[in-house]
C-alpha cells in the first residue's frame, strides 16, 4: 500500500495487544503512523485519528489550489472519506466506543 503512489496517502494506526519496544519499531519500519497499545487511553487515539482527519483535509485543499479541478485530483474526496469513517468505525468498535459520546465531532 505504501509503495502504490494511489494510496500511499492513506493513513494507517495500529491497534495492538503487542506493546514491546521490539513490536513498536518494527511497526514504524513498515510505514505505520500511529502505533497504540489496546491498554491506551481512548482519548490518545481519538486526538491521532482527529490529526490524521485534519491532514486529510489540508492535502485536499491543498490540491484543489494546485489542481484546480478536485475531480481530477489522484486523491479523490470520497476515498478518503471512507477510509476515514472505516478507521473510524474499526477504532470505536475495538475500543468500545459509542458514537454517542460526540467523539466525531470536530
Amino acid at each position: 500500500v505504501r509503495s502504490n503512489p494511489f494510496t500511499n496517502h492513506i493513513p494507517f494506526i495500529f491497534l495492538t495487544a503487542k506493546s514491546a519496544d521490539e513490536n513498536v519499531r518494527q511497526g514504524k519500519e513498515l510505514g505505520v503512523d500511529d502505533y497504540f497499545s489496546k491498554l491506551a487511553p481512548p482519548e490518545d487515539l481519538v486526538s491521532s485519528i482527529r490529526g490524521k482527519i485534519k491532514r486529510v483535509e489540508q492535502r485536499r485543499q491543498l490540491n484543489e489550489e494546485v489542481m484546480g479541478d478536485p475531480t481530477k485530483s489522484l486523491m479523490s474526496g470520497s476515498f478518503i472519506a471512507i477510509a476515514v469513517i472505516g478507521t473510524l468505525v474499526m477504532a470505536a468498535f475495538c475500543l468500545g466506543i459509542a458514537f454517542a459520546t460526540g467523539f466525531l465531532s470536530m
